[in-house]
């Protein structure tokens, strides 16, 4: 049994709803690829969810010994690139915390380790994995 179940679902014409337990993603094509453009497209929430993940970890870990995070703001930027047989990755993944204030270096560098070990969206990217997908 897994962990995590999610299901997308075509809900429009290029829109997909995901469920995530009690709730729903939504993920669209820009107009100029024939979409409707009412959510970003799934590569773009995967490069959100990488950024997200590692500031609620950031945040986890400030909050938890009473280090003030309000602003915490973490960035993240790719490259598109194409393989050969014309599958699309990003790379060059780059990704920037920033807390507004005072905050010295021996505590912004801990909070850093910490969200780096725990963020499993990052945790995900840096494993060589295989995704078994079927057709029926």
């Amino acid at each position: 049994m897994a962990d995590l179940t999610v299901t997308a679902k075509l809900v429009g014409p290029t829109i997909m709803a995901a469920r995530i337990r009690d709730h729903v993603v939504l993920a669209d094509i820009p107009e100029a690829m024939g979409g409707t453009d009412i959510a970003p497209l799934p590569p773009e929430i995967f490069l959100a969810s990488l950024a997200q993940c590692f500031g609620m970890v950031a945040a986890l870990h400030c909050r938890s010994r009473e280090i003030p995070c309000q602003g915490l703001e973490v960035t993240v930027t790719a490259d598109k690139a194409k393989d050969d047989d014309g599958s699309e990755y990003w790379t060059n993944i780059k990704m920037h915390a920033r807390i507004p204030g005072d905050l010295d270096r021996q505590r912004l560098e801990a909070m850093g380790r910490h969200a780096k070990l725990l963020c499993s969206v990052r945790g995900t990217i840096i494993r060589d994995q295989e995704i078994d997908v079927t057709i029926e």
